[in-house]
């Protein structure tokens, strides 16, 4: 287990960011997230073709002079490329007995749920695969009344909740089109969003297994969508290349509708941190918009987008790449 710096780098497009870092892994990074729990912010786990990586990352507070430190903790075989990951509110390093606890989708259409206990040289794993859905899986995302129910969404058309306590299927909803992205909301435990690709955008709730209200963002081809953690009444979508922000308070129209990316547009994830910081990504570019300002690119030539995730304490964004992991300190402007 290494200690090591991550190299940093001036953004090659001069946006309104500190310098960037980039942290070398093996193999090209399809997925990426980071630990959204303030006990163990420090954690990222990574996606390749055969296999799923955790870190622990120490970042600075000023970016200019800090530096990044990361260790690599963990490299477990994955049996197929990793399309999506999630992390479950059991991991803790922190408390006895240690835990790391996280889903991986797989191009293989299954959910596996890693479960490593005890130190982190040696220790225990185990995995668990879920299966049931037939077709590629496109998100996943921890929450429910006891934080370990696992959702998962797919190009087959439906939403299955999981109890990822005992690994057994809880339900499933089916929906009239792919569905793209799923996500708990912040408080209400038993709320959950399900974004589907014809632009609808349906809040369940997860108790009654029933459709609450639903949002129409009027464009079709959404490709990912988010919940804000801080302001429970927006929502973002991202479609083939424009950024749409609905309010759930009103449900007519769009509140901002504004081009990010020249097609391609992939995933979308809300600060953590900062409520008016939208990232957007495509496969060659990461776009941070300030809604109500305007909307930058963090790196114009970086190659193989394969996700982007916040850091839930610091304002610095994280971004896989090819045989990299990017990351940018962003600031208000």
């Amino acid at each position: 287990m290494k200690n090591l710096v991550a190299k940093s780098v001036q953004s090659s497009s001069g946006a309104a960011t500190a310098p960037a870092f980039t942290i070398p892994v093996d193999g090209r990074v399809y997925a990426v997230e980071v630990a959204g729990f303030a006990w163990c912010s420090d954690l990222v786990v990574y996606g390749t073709a055969t296999s799923v990586g955790v870190l622990r990352i120490t970042l600075p507070e000023d970016s200019e002079t800090g530096q990044l430190q990361h260790v690599s903790l963990h490299e477990f075989h994955h049996d197929s490329r990793v399309r999506c990951l999630a992390w479950s509110g059991e991991t803790n390093l922190a408390e006895v007995p240690r835990c790391l606890k996280f889903a991986a989708a797989g191009a293989d259409h299954c959910v596996r749920v890693y479960v490593h206990t005890g130190p982190t040289e040696g220790g225990s794993l185990e995995v668990h695969p879920l299966v049931g859905h037939t077709d590629y899986i496109n998100d996943l995302s921890f929450g429910g009344p006891d934080g370990d129910t696992l959702a998962s969404v797919g190009d087959d058309l439906t939403c299955r909740l999981w109890n990822a306590a005992d690994f057994t299927p809880l339900a499933c909803i089916a929906s009239d089109g792919p569905c793209m992205s799923v996500c708990w909301h912040a408080e209400e435990q038993y709320q959950l969003l399900v974004a589907a690709a014809s632009g609808t955008v349906t809040f369940y709730n997860t108790e009654t297994r029933a459709p609450v209200s639903a949002l129409h963002t009027g464009v079709t081809g959404l490709a990912g969508a988010d919940w804000s953690p801080l302001d429970s009444l927006r929502v973002a979508t991202v479609h083939d290349s424009r950024l749409v922000t609905l309010d759930v308070s009103r449900l007519s129209k769009p509140e901002t509708d504004q081009e990010v990316h020249h097609g391609g547009g992939q995933k979308v994830r809300f600060s953590r941190t900062a409520k008016q910081h939208v990232a957007t990504c495509s496969l060659t570019q990461v776009k941070v918009t300030q809604l109500g300002v305007h909307q930058a690119p963090l790196a114009e030539d970086l190659m193989a987008v394969g996700g982007i995730s916040w850091h839930s304490v610091l304002p610095y964004l994280l971004a896989g790449s090819d045989r990299k992991l990017v990351v940018w300190r962003v600031a208000l402007i």
